[in-house]
């Protein structure tokens, strides 16, 4: 089964994994990575990551484990259903097909905490690729070995750098992308994951909302909509680019993001920032809380 899907540890963690009569999946992940500015337990993008590897779990069930293919992700609309923190060190994946298109097809997931709480939900929408088709594409960026981190690159993350911030418009840069940065994704076809770039509007967007909102303690993102327009290799210089487009309330902004190698784009995607504040932890009977507020009061 496992030998049908092409992506591994350390990108694939999930464990415990059924399949149920329905043709649906479920699986268990524990919380691996969290940006310091972002509010908790998880961010949309690691929801990204780890829904995006779930379907294709359900994609290869679908297909009755009978072949290889890369399921490439091609787009994702991910949601955040509510802004408290729940303290969760592991959390439940479900996820079924909902549409299969002419060239892929369509999953439908939930990311839910360690006491039952859906906190996360979306689609992801995949194109898949059959080994010799993909293999003909990139044969150019195979790769037989390379040296891998010390460190799980996926929890001890890369950040960006050189960042500039002008109005309403942040830019910094990633640099050369290694092929230790994608380890697991893919085996001798290294390439950055759609979700980990996702992550990347994250890291450089939330100090552009805190210039802007110094009040708040941490930015959550409430969603976000990504389109993959090609993947990024080993040896390709990213940066990134986002602009505000919208402010909302006083604590939640709008913005439209893109990530770049030279004019072709990586990746884009639209999404939202909410700024919160960290109160004192409360105990529920679903366990500790932390309550968010947006700081008006």
């Amino acid at each position: 089964m496992n030998k049908c899907v092409l992506v591994e540890k350390p990108y694939d963690i999930l464990d415990n994994i059924i399949f149920n009569t329905d043709g649906s999946v479920e699986a268990t992940v524990n919380n691996e990575f969290l940006f310091e500015l972002e509010g908790g337990p998880i961010g949309c993008s690691e929801f990204g990551r780890h829904i995006a590897v779930l379907g294709e779990y359900v994609i290869a069930s679908y297909l009755g484990f009978k072949s290889q293919n890369y399921c490439l992700a091609v787009s994702a609309d991910l949601k955040r259903v509510h802004s408290s923190i729940v303290r969760s060190n592991q959390f439940h994946l479900f996820g079924r097909l909902f549409e299969k298109t002419k060239r892929g097809a369509k999953v439908y997931g939930e990311m839910m905490d360690e006491h039952g709480e859906v906190l996360f939900l979306g689609e992801v929408e995949y194109q898949i690729i059959t080994p010799l088709a993909f293999e003909k594409i990139f044969a150019k960026h195979q790769i037989e070995s390379y040296g891998k981190k010390d460190l799980n690159p996926y929890k001890y993350r890369r950040g960006l750098k050189n960042y500039s911030i002008s109005g309403d418009i942040v830019k910094a840069e990633y640099g050369i992308v290694e092929a230790a940065d994608c380890e697991g994704h893919f085996q001798k076809y290294p390439a950055l994951p759609a979700a980990i770039v996702g992550g990347l509007y994250g890291n450089l967007c939330m100090p552009l909302f805190l210039h802007y909102y110094p009040g708040f303690s941490k930015v959550i993102g409430k969603g976000i909509k990504i389109r993959a327009k090609r993947l990024a290799f080993p040896g390709e210089h990213l940066e990134f680019k986002a602009v505000i487009t919208d402010r909302i309330g006083l604590d939640t902004i709008r913005l439209s993001a893109a990530a770049f190698v030279g004019n072709e784009i990586v990746a884009d995607a639209e999404f939202e920032l909410k700024g919160v504040n960290e109160d004192v932890l409360i105990t529920t009977n679903q366990g500790i809380v932390s309550e968010l507020h947006s700081g008006k009061n």
